[in-house]
């Protein structure tokens, strides 16, 4: 019976019933047309009920007919006979839909449902070779576009449909690398599922840009980028049978999901890419505690920088997602290793040229009488000095004082030998005149360092 259902019987549905209207008027077309609208229309109609006859007052059908209003009880035992003749999944959407028609519509005495959701299968998503091979199958450029989209973004379908020009055209504009989708408030705060603060990169980036060229794109801030030529925005129906197609064709697993695993394909790449947790679920639209709706931060300039370390795990192109980071490490150590080549290279000029000024000086010194004579009585005065008592004694006492206190200062060691010196050279040349008071204070004032 449920493939009997048509958009155009939905769309007569509400039409004909301005409660299922009034419920039905603010919900995205996915839920209209794939959820809630549809199990609606398969309930009353296999209960051969009006949707009136749910809520608690009485109504009129099209011919005059008064419909007798059910009573909560009865409504709880055709979902539990529903429950028992579907599967867990179907009946428990079917059980949904029927309880939030009737709450929209004033009726709030179905009590607590008994049905719950068990998955009975875990479906994984594509891996990177899988998503390759089958986004090689999809040629119309604009369903490869949206491949991409739900790839790099990891948005849900409902929420790649809702993109309008004006959600990514800021960062468009811009010429980044990355493109934020800011949606309004309501797409991050609503009930139920939630978009994520998330971004698109590079190959959705370049097949945008050459849809908009082509004009298979409007740029008109509020046209939805998923449009067609009649100006209706794709559904989502369509979007799941061109991909399972492109599945089938590239010979992948039956049980991937279709749309989904590209979802999956991108919280993997983000789990691989070990970006911090509360980023993550920023960026994934998983918001699980009271800190993670209302205090993570959640500005894309911050969550940009981990999209970006990510988006090699991401991009399909890229077969070694950590080899951009070791090229980067690479060239640091290149970097690294011609500074110090430069610092070793300058160290060797400077020895270089301390060596040449050395040998210079030392050829000067020896190429002169005076230079000879210098030299001679400098080493004549050494040998006299170290056979010198008082000097012997000083040095000893010097050595000692050093050990018994741990060591000795610099000032302090020029400040006795500036003291011991006059009375050494007295004994070793008596014949020196003494330095005059000027000279001795400049020497002073050399040996200790100070300014003069």
């Amino acid at each position: 019976m449920e493939a009997n259902i048509t958009f155009r019987d939905i769309d007569a549905l509400i039409f004909l019933h301005p409660s299922i209207r009034r419920w039905l008027q603010d919900k995205p077309d996915s839920t209209v047309y794939n959820n809630y609208g549809r199990n609606l229309l398969y309930f009353t109609k296999r209960h051969n009920i009006a949707p009136e006859q749910l809520l608690p007052q009485q109504v009129i059908d099209e011919e005059g007919l008064k419909l007798q209003s059910l009573k909560p009880l009865a409504i709880v035992d055709l979902l539990q006979q529903t429950g028992k003749e579907e599967t867990n999944a179907k009946a428990s959407r079917i059980d949904l839909a029927i309880r939030s028609y009737c709450k929209e519509n004033g009726r709030n005495d179905l009590g607590r449902s008994k049905l719950r959701h068990i998955k009975e299968k875990w479906y994984r998503g594509y891996t990177k070779e899988e998503a390759r091979k089958l986004l090689g199958y999809i040629t119309k450029p604009l369903f490869k576009l949206y491949a991409y989209i739900n790839l790099e973004s990891g948005l849900r379908v409902s929420h790649v449909l809702a993109i309008k020009y004006k959600h990514i055209q800021q960062d468009l504009d811009a010429g980044l690398d990355t493109i934020a989708i800011r949606f309004e408030p309501k797409y991050y705060f609503a009930r139920g599922k939630k978009a994520g603060f998330t971004f698109i990169g590079k190959r959705s980036i370049e097949l945008l840009r050459q849809c908009i060229k082509d004009g298979l794109i409007s740029t008109d801030p509020e046209t939805n980028l998923f449009q067609s030529r009649k100006h209706s925005t794709f559904k989502r129906t369509s979007i799941t049978e061109f991909i399972t197609l492109a599945k089938e064709k590239a010979h992948l697993d039956p049980d991937l999901q279709p749309t989904h695993g590209l979802r999956k394909y991108f919280e993997n790449a983000l789990d691989e890419a070990k970006i911090p947790e509360k980023a993550k679920e920023m960026i994934e639209g998983h918001y699980p505690d009271t800190r993670a709706k209302h205090y993570s931060n959640r500005d894309f300039e911050y969550l940009r920088q981990f999209y970006e370390d990510a988006y090699p795990f991401i991009d399909l192109e890229i077969t070694d997602p950590r080899l951009p980071t070791k090229l980067q490490h690479l060239e640091n150590e290149l970097e690294e290793l011609r500074m110090q080549r430069n610092i070793l290279s300058h160290e060797r000029n400077n020895l270089t040229g301390q060596q040449t000024s050395q040998a210079n000086a030392f050829i000067t010194l020896f190429g002169t009488k005076e230079g000879r004579k210098a030299i001679r009585n400098a080493i004549e005065f050494a040998d006299q000095l170290e056979s010198n008592p008082t000097w012997q004694r000083f040095t000893s006492q010097l050595g000692q004082d050093a050990e018994n206190r741990g060591g000795l200062t610099p000032e302090e060691v020029k400040e006795r030998v500036l003291t011991i010196t006059p009375r050494v050279i007295r004994q070793i040349r008596p014949d020196l005149p003494p330095l005059p008071p000027k000279l001795h204070e400049q020497l002073k004032k050399h040996l200790l360092g100070a300014n003069g």
